[in-house]
This record gives structure tokens, sequence and C-alpha cells, in this order.
């Protein structure tokens, strides 16, 4: 969250230090979050990415 707040402060386009910050975690994401993301996967991380992607590779 420091870091967020940090983020607010410095950036060069003069963002309002009262922005709303919040903590998200994952598989817990609400649909004011997800809303933003037309493609969302729900299921994308119930498989480890790596494993996803060398299971591409194999022949």
């Amino acid at each position: 969250m420091a870091s967020a707040a940090q983020y607010i402060k410095s950036d060069p386009a003069n963002r309002d230090p009262r922005t709303s910050i919040v903590l998200i975690k994952q598989g817990f994401e609400p649909p004011t979050f997800t809303g933003w993301f037309l493609g969302w996967d729900y299921d994308y991380w119930t498989v480890d990415p790596l494993e996803r992607a060398m299971a591409s590779l194999e022949v």
C-alpha cells in the first residue's frame, strides 16, 4: 500500500492525493475490478502458467 501511495504522490500526471487505493487479492477479484478486463478468465490460475506453457511445447 505504501508503494501505491508513493506512486500517486510522484506520478507526473499530478494525481489527486486523495485517490482511493484498494488491495485486491488473487482469486477474490470483485466485479468492479474484473469488469475493466473483458477477457477476464477466472480459471487462469487453476493451472500454473509455467506448466501451461511447457504443455504447449510438448510434441
